[in-house]
């Protein structure tokens, strides 16, 4: 799921929606935790939660 050949960051996206077949081939490294490690993917917060923030 993660190139770390590239930036080293997991992806943003759910695992679950994506083509796991295209993902099959990309290095691992022992010291990266897997997906089940990392739990499930969280929706992004609604943007209306910054209007307090910015108010202040």
């Amino acid at each position: 799921m993660q190139d770390i050949t590239a930036l080293g960051s997991f992806s943003v996206l759910d695992p679950d929606r994506l083509d796991q077949d295209v993902f099959a081939d990309l290095p691992t490294a022992p010291a990266l935790p897997t997906l089940q490690d990392l739990g499930p993917t969280l929706p992004e917060p609604h943007a209306s939660w910054m209007t307090p923030q910015t108010q202040e």
